[in-house]
This record gives structure tokens, sequence and C-alpha cells, in this order.
């Protein structure tokens, strides 16, 4: 597989992983504007592990 397709590929799995995590927090959080912002920040917290730690699975499997 060329690098522009992994590239691609791992950008299209963040994107959909981070879409569903953030969906989940707000959801989940109802509708109560603490728990709102307390879930915002999580995920805040939760995107840069997702995308660091997949990029480092994908550099192991190299």
């Amino acid at each position: 597989m060329s690098d522009g397709m992994q590239l691609f590929s791992i950008f299209i799995f963040v994107l959909a992983l981070l879409s569903i995590i953030n969906f989940l927090a707000i959801s989940l959080s109802g509708h109560n504007f603490k728990k709102r912002i307390i879930a915002g920040f999580i995920f805040l917290l939760i995107t840069p592990i997702v995308f660091f730690g997949y990029r480092s699975v994908r550099f192991y499997i190299r």
C-alpha cells in the first residue's frame, strides 16, 4: 500500500474513532451543562492519546 493510502486510511480511522467518542461523550452527558463541559474536557484529553497511540501502533507494524 502506498504511503498516501496509508495516511488517508489512518486519517479516516482516527476521524471516525474521535467522532464516535465525541458522540458518546455528548449523548451520555444528557442535557446537563456541567456534565457536558466535563465530557468535552475529557474528550480533549483523550484526543492526543488516540492519535499518537494509533501512530505508534502503525510504527511497530512496519
